[in-house]
């Protein structure tokens, strides 16, 4: 890479883009952005497998390229709710394929990806609460044997 090349190279996932996780052969490899005016764009590979990058309005895709189904159902949804981050985006990615429209792999891996990040989701709520305990003095095992559904129990939760 030239010298000139590492200077101008974007340097966060806002001016990269964020990998969408297209199934049309010809989308595979782009990635979206928001453009100076707060508006979705997406980055293209070369059509023609030459140097550069296409820079495309996002509503403009499905005029440009002959998507699958699945790949409009996620254009349309990304268009419904503006996402860009690469959280957003992988969400708005299980949500579609949660649905089948890639096959019933994908549609299992959707599934269990989404019920591992409610898992992480429930376990990081429980680690902050016994560290908000631990913080005040006390011990999450208090609470646990008092009950939460006694005087005792709620007390010691609001204190």
């Amino acid at each position: 890479m030239s010298r000139q090349a590492v200077q101008f190279a974007p340097s966060t996932f806002e001016e990269r883009g964020t990998a969408v996780s297209f199934t049309t052969p010809m989308l595979s490899q782009t990635r979206i952005r928001k453009d100076d005016r707060d508006r979705l764009e997406v980055l293209v590979p070369s059509f023609s497998a030459g140097k550069g990058i296409y820079v495309i309005p996002w509503k403009a895709v499905p005029e440009m390229v002959s998507m699958t189904v699945h790949d409009r159902c996620l254009h349309r949804l990304i268009v419904k709710e503006p996402v860009c981050s690469p959280n957003e985006v992988r969400a708005a990615s299980l949500r579609v394929a949660r649905t089948g429209l890639a096959g019933p792999p994908a549609a299992a891996a959707a599934d269990a990806a989404l019920r591992e990040d409610e898992n992480h989701r429930t376990l990081a709520n429980y680690m902050l609460i016994v560290g908000i305990l631990e913080a005040v003095g006390l011990d999450s095992a208090d609470i646990l044997t008092a009950g939460l559904d006694t005087e005792r129990g709620q007390l010691l939760a609001r204190d």
